[in-house]
């Protein structure tokens, strides 16, 4: 077993963020900031519109705030939205009455 004896280099902006430091919010379920959670929303609205410029845009700011939770919270609604567009259009789904 070994043990580290030296300085702890600082965690970095996102990470620090995460854990609810000034300026970076409290994290909420999931470990993500509001703001994390505000900007995937407005991710996944622009890929559903198909706005590329905009998801440019989006994600050039999402690189200065996300970790790793970030990204698994991205990933996941953006599945989610792409699951659920699928089934909406579906050719073989039965048209309600």
């Amino acid at each position: 077993m070994s043990t580290q004896s030296g300085p702890v280099a600082a965690p970095p902006r996102a990470a620090a963020a995460r854990a609810g430091t000034p300026g970076g919010g409290a994290a909420g379920a999931g470990g993500v900031t509001p703001a994390v959670r505000e900007t995937v929303e407005a991710i996944v609205r622009a890929v559903g519109a198909g706005d590329d410029v905009m998801i440019d845009r989006l994600l050039a700011g999402f690189t200065e705030v996300a970790d790793y939770a970030a990204l698994v919270h991205l990933r996941t609604r953006l599945h989610t939205a792409l699951r659920a567009t699928r089934q909406a259009m579906s050719p073989y789904r039965i048209p309600a009455l």
